[in-house]
């Protein structure tokens, strides 16, 4: 029995279909295949009632309670969020960022596969094999050490000199994992550095004073929230003992915490297009010092017209520097992309190419099934369980382990808390993501899914964009 829910102004709802007219003993039976007792509702109410809508849980479960006060969906006023600063031991941490094949694929051998070109004619051919050939000040070459990097990857052998030796914007391809991040943040962090040391030198004893509050060298614009944060931490490391400060602003951090940060400094500033728009608009943030304008997951950010939007802003700004270089970089560039990019691109920018366009990963496997609509849930579970393992828990509460860290991706948000709940109910340790969710309970559930709390995590396009996620063997 399913029911179909509607949800009015005030937060009630309105059941059509089956009712259980409160006999707990009656089965529900959902998408005509999970069978589950009333009494279940009370376990996902006590574990997950935080976390998922009431509506949700409801709906899912087909109870009727129209009029019924127990069931008025509460009006709660959307949670602030401050994230926490990981410490420079979690920064560091190795298992963050380098991850098992990392050398098989990335390796020297790959140099072949780089291929740069520019409409101007006039190639740049010259590759470093070492970081230690960047001339990267040995604050930097300290952090590039302790972050366990032995070797420049082939989008980095590329990318850095261009960054350090030429004044054109670049577009970069590579695919994920390659080390996009540091092949633009590195070179970025040096110069930044540069010009500090420089006004600091001409300050003399009042170089302590010296903060850059609302004048960024760099703003790294990102398409989501999660990839925002993971920019910003990376970034973080990579200035650890330097005098360039970084900042960072997207939504659901409350704006008085990112002035208050931004005002340490923000020499570098990662943030989402929603939020530099209003800091532009608003004068918090002036972009006459900005030398980098660099958008991650490029592709996503001119694909969409509200994205695009921040973007067409920044560029057209009376006040933008001169003499300003735009970096993208993105594991995927269709056509489309690369002919609206050009709108914003100096003459005779360079296209740096890893490899093959817009190609998974050499080392997965990709499969592809057909099945039904009304039938996906039921072999998703099927294939969940197939080599799991049953825990018990010393409560006495049982659990399914299944045989790989798993991400579900499902294109409506809805789905992700359904697919979820419908997995709970299969004694699956799992949260759903997705952008209905505060940004506390977004970045808990990634932090949890990340450190093996929850074994299965179901999300929506939120997590689809460049965030790292260690040891994740399988992706539905």
């Amino acid at each position: 029995m399913t029911s179909a829910r509607r949800v009015f102004g005030d937060g009630r709802c309105s059941f059509n279909g089956p009712t259980l007219n409160g006999n707990e003993k009656d089965y529900i039976k959902f998408s005509d295949f999970v069978d589950y007792r009333a009494t279940d509702f009370e376990r996902v109410k006590r574990d997950y009632g935080d976390y998922f809508k009431w509506s949700i849980i409801v709906d899912f479960l087909g109870f009727n309670r129209e009029g019924s006060e127990e069931m008025r969906l509460p009006r709660m006023r959307r949670q602030k969020f401050v994230p926490q600063n990981k410490s420079e031991l979690d920064l560091f941490n190795v298992k963050e960022h380098i991850q098992q094949h990392f050398d098989e694929l990335f390796g020297a051998e790959h140099d072949d596969e780089i291929i740069v070109s520019t409409d101007r004619g006039d190639l740049f051919n010259y590759r470093i094999t070492k970081f230690d050939q960047c001339g990267f000040s040995k604050e930097i070459e300290k952090n590039i050490k302790l972050r366990k990097y032995e070797f420049p990857t082939p989008i980095q052998r590329a990318v850095i000199p261009l960054v350090m030796r030429s004044r054109q914007d670049i577009m970069g391809h590579a695919q994920t994992g390659s080390g996009k991040t540091a092949a633009f943040i590195l070179p970025i962090i040096n110069e930044i550095q540069r010009i500090v040391d420089l006004k600091r030198n001409n300050l003399g004893n009042k170089a302590n004073s010296l903060v850059n509050k609302d004048s960024p060298y760099c703003i790294i614009l990102s398409p989501t929230r999660e990839l925002a944060q993971q920019l910003y931490e990376e970034t973080r490391s990579f200035v650890a003992r330097t005098n360039v400060s970084v900042a960072q602003s997207y939504g659901d951090i409350p704006m008085r915490h990112t002035l208050d940060l931004k005002d340490q400094g923000c020499d570098i500033f990662v943030v989402t297009c929603g939020r530099l728009r209003h800091h532009v608009m608003d004068g918090h943030i002036k972009l006459a010092c900005l030398r980098y304008f660099v958008l991650d997951e490029a592709d996503k950010l001119i694909k969409d017209r509200q994205f695009f939007a921040s973007v067409d802003e920044v560029k057209s700004h009376p006040n933008l520097y001169p003499d300003n270089r735009m970096l993208l970089f993105s594991a995927t560039f269709s056509n489309d992309v690369q002919m609206l990019a050009q709108n914003h691109l100096k003459t005779g920018y360079y296209f740096i190419r890893i490899g093959k366009m817009n190609k998974a990963v050499d080392l997965i496997r990709q499969e592809f099934i057909e099945v039904k609509k009304h039938d996906k849930l039921e072999l998703l579970v099927e294939m969940l369980k197939k080599n799991s393992v049953r825990k018990i828990l010393p409560n006495g509460d049982e659990y399914l382990v299944p045989e790989f860290k798993t991400i579900v991706f499902v294109e409506e948000k809805r789905d992700s808390d359904r697919i979820a709940i419908a997995l709970v109910y299969h004694k699956f340790k799992v949260m759903s993501i997705n952008g209905d969710r505060s940004q506390k309970q977004r970045s808990e559930a990634l932090e949890k899914f990340k450190r093996g709390i929850f074994h299965i995590l179901v999300a929506t396009n939120v997590l689809a964009r460049g965030v790292n996620i260690p040891d994740v063997k399988h992706v539905v």
